[in-house]
């Protein structure tokens, strides 16, 4: 469990990197909750929800935070 949210907030920086919807979704969350760690989990947690939404529906990503 702990390995698996390690590498999921990992991935999160570089989403933000690359999708401007994810990166603005970032700068709310850190806005709102006046932490960047907090807001990188936030982000962390809803691509968890992405992925398992995705495998379980069988859809491809859509570029939505």
């Amino acid at each position: 469990q702990g390995i698996l949210r390690s590498k999921l907030v990992e991935a999160s920086w570089v989403w933000i990197r690359q999708d401007e919807t994810a990166a603005r979704t970032y700068g709310r969350l850190c806005r709102n909750t006046g932490s960047g760690k907090k807001a990188i989990v936030g982000l962390a947690r809803r691509m968890g929800v992405n992925l398992w939404a995705m495998t379980v529906k069988g859809e491809p990503y859509r570029p939505a935070a």
